[in-house]
């Protein structure tokens, strides 16, 4: 509870363009890049960096060092399929994060990159929202690791053909 009352709430909510849903939206929303940015960003330079499995990495990692955050994320995908209003914010993120998975990609020389970056981040995220319903102690690992290895062998099966 933040013990804030619900006048102070609309007091200062009211009359703004953006409501609080919108808000904390765009707040998730430019915390989890600025987060997957410095953390890519920093792996890049390393002689160990491994493209798209430390992108998946660093996306479970926030999921781990964030569950408020990742789950009101993954809520707002829902939230925007059934209120509209959301989809435009929604559609540029995955817009966003489908951009950073096709340049991770194009290191591999990998033809058609756009239709593998699309394939790429809907089973990520959709481990993402499995792992977010899961009690297990270990899920966060377990579908690090699933994510992990279908997005290989959707590399491997666009390498092949």
């Amino acid at each position: 509870k933040a013990n804030v009352a619900l006048g102070t709430v609309h007091y200062h909510f009211s009359g703004k363009n953006l409501g609080l849903v919108d808000m904390a939206m765009r707040y998730v929303d430019q915390e989890s890049v600025r987060f997957i940015n410095y953390h890519l960003d920093k792996n890049a330079s390393s002689s160990n960096f491994k493209g798209i499995d430390d992108y998946i990495m660093t996306l479970f990692d926030w999921a781990k060092q964030f569950p408020h955050h990742s789950q009101f994320y993954l809520f707002f995908y829902y939230h925007s399929s059934v209120h509209r209003q959301y989809a435009e914010l929604n559609k540029k993120y995955i817009q966003l994060m489908k951009k950073r998975i096709t340049e991770l990609l194009q290191v591999k020389s990998i033809k058609n990159t756009e239709s593998l970056a699309e394939e790429i981040h809907s089973q990520v995220y959709g481990t993402l929202i499995l792992c977010s319903i899961d009690s297990r102690p270990n899920r966060i690992e377990y579908y690090q690791s699933l994510a992990i290895r279908s997005a290989n062998h959707l590399v491997n099966f666009h390498q092949q053909n």
